[in-house]
């Protein structure tokens, strides 16, 4: 109710209604909807020239700390409502979908603002070094988003790298590439992911390759293996591996 005269008085908007709404929740066994009449009205009055945002944040902030008992609750269900999807495009590219926890966005943007918070208005560096580099994010030519994702990508390579036995099994090499050779043509050399059929230069194969996070099998325009390292008794892991993309 005092969310609704406040709509209708005209000291509240229609979003920040439905931010303090969302952010005091529903009522349940132990917190009336009284008590969150009563919450509402003394953010309204607190809170009164606050946007959208900070009203949720404050709303939010409030209901928890009228019910402490239910935090762990709650934070497992935003846990278990979090997740990733990858869906490929018809253009070729591939789109990433998702929702994170709030522990989970707070260990993701850690590890990921400094490799943009330049440009975002991050801190003031005084350092040599550090203003250096930040100079560098700021100049250099890829969109603020393309950092970011290069940022992860660097971090999930790290990680792999670190610590190869908490990758799942078969799992060691995070890129896959067939290098297709052509001995009649040797200028047509090129690469493709298996994993999603992407099509890379020969030059993005070597530099993959350079990473160390990459397995290259070169098959012949046969599909026949090639280049599959000396003689043993039994099929090492490259040659099963060729002879499963060959299959």
């Amino acid at each position: 109710a005092p969310i609704v005269e406040a709509v209708r008085g005209g000291r509240l908007s229609v979003d920040s209604a439905d931010a303090l709404r969302r952010g005091l929740g529903s009522p349940t066994e132990g917190i009336t909807g009284r008590m969150l009449g009563d919450l509402a009205t003394r953010l309204l009055h607190e809170f009164s020239d606050s946007g959208p945002d900070r009203l949720f944040k404050a709303a939010r902030v409030e209901r928890e700390l009228i019910d402490l008992d239910g935090i762990q609750a709650r934070q497992q269900e935003l846990y278990e409502r979090g997740g990733l999807r990858f869906f490929p495009q018809p253009d070729g590219m591939w789109r990433l979908s998702g929702q994170l926890d709030p522990e989970s966005a707070a260990i993701l943007t850690a590890v990921l603002d400094p490799y943009t918070s330049p440009r975002r208005g991050g801190p003031r560096f005084t350092r040599p070094d550090d203003v250096a580099r930040a100079q560098a994010i700021i100049d250099d030519p890829r969109s603020t988003e393309r950092l970011t994702l290069d940022g992860l990508l660097e971090v999930v390579k790290l990680g792999a790298a670190v610590d190869p036995t908490k990758m799942q099994p078969k799992l060691s090499a995070l890129v896959k590439i067939v290098t297709i050779v052509d001995t009649s043509r040797p200028e047509s050399r090129f690469g493709i992911i298996e994993s999603n059929g992407g099509l890379v230069a020969a030059e993005s194969v070597q530099r993959h390759l350079c990473d160390g996070d990459t397995i290259e099998l070169s098959v012949n325009p046969n599909g026949d293996p090639l280049d599959l390292g000396r003689t043993s008794r039994l099929y090492d892991r490259r040659q099963r591996e060729a002879l499963a993309v060959r299959d």
